[in-house]
């Protein structure tokens, strides 16, 4: 056990005993070989790193970069027609610069050469009459165009864009319930009375292209008899596309025939017509007509 003679001076410390004095620490340390202090002491707590801190700085670059998409977004739409669709969109450069790009695939315009829906007097179609052959006139409180024929006959109304290279008629036909074997349609390719193709569908759904040449009529084949149409006392969209070289028919938007063009001379002159194929005389109206041709750029 250690012991304190009295005698013994009072700096000296008993064995044993822990000295807190940083002097005589030192010393100690001194008198043994080491350093005075430890040179891994640390006066501040030392915290590991805190891991949430590395995270949430790298979500503020994340919203940093989906803010500058955003702006510039925002900033392309303000530049785009307001009329663009997604079509055009598939090449953006077209909305930007006018026209379209490489690769941009965008369809040709059309310019609408006249529209009529019939609620008025026609700048277009006009009123006509021929006795026991076939009637033509626009009936404004009902919105048609309305021919009646007499049986066995065919009557029509033509319409002409000379030097059209290539045009598109439209209309939307319906024949009445009460003479279901009456065929209506478009004429392609108007050279005479005598001269044109006549493409048609009749009030059963069926479907017929009749080319005529020197007075005699032709049938041709179609693609689609049935089905995709609708019955008398209903409505159905048809649609002659002539491009220059082929004329190709559709109703409701399906294809039902084509045919190679006659000569280039009967371009740009079409019309409509109805025909009464039966003994019974019969009543056709058209509701719209729309004829364009391509934009030339």
């Amino acid at each position: 056990m250690a012991t304190m003679d009295a005698n013994q001076p009072a700096t000296e410390q008993p064995t044993g005993v822990y000295q807190s004095d940083p002097a005589v620490q030192a010393s100690k340390r001194t008198s043994i070989g080491l350093t005075a202090h430890r040179a891994t002491a640390r006066e501040s707590v030392q915290r590991p790193p805190n891991a949430g801190l590395r995270l949430s700085q790298w979500w503020l670059v994340m919203c940093l970069i989906v803010l500058l998409l955003a702006v510039g977004i925002l900033t392309v739409a303000r530049t785009m027609d307001p009329d663009t669709t997604w079509e055009t969109v598939n090449n953006p450069f077209t909305a930007w610069f006018g026209k379209p790009a490489v690769g941009g695939d965008q369809p040709e315009k059309a310019v609408i050469n006249f529209a009529d829906r019939f609620d008025a007097s026609s700048p277009f179609l006009a009123t006509y009459t021929e006795p026991d052959v076939f009637a033509a006139a626009v009936l404004p409180e009902l919105g048609v165009y309305r021919l009646d024929v007499w049986p066995n006959y065919l009557g029509w109304s033509r319409i002409s864009i000379p030097a059209a290279a290539a045009m598109e008629l439209e209309t939307t036909v319906a024949i009445s319930p009460e003479t279901p074997d009456a065929a209506a349609g478009i004429i392609g390719r108007f050279a005479d009375k005598g001269d044109f193709v006549f493409f048609a569908v009749d009030g059963r759904g069926n479907v017929s292209v009749t080319q005529w040449v020197d007075s005699l009529a032709n049938p041709l084949p179609v693609l689609v008899s049935q089905a995709v149409l609708n019955p008398a006392g209903s409505t159905n969209r048809l649609r002659l596309d002539d491009n220059g070289s082929v004329l190709r028919f559709y109703g409701n938007d399906t294809l039902l025939a084509e045919v190679a063009a006659p000569r280039a001379e009967t371009r740009g002159a079409a019309g409509i017509a109805a025909q009464a194929t039966s003994s019974q005389s019969v009543t056709v109206d058209f509701l719209e007509l729309i004829v364009t041709t391509p934009s030339s750029r």
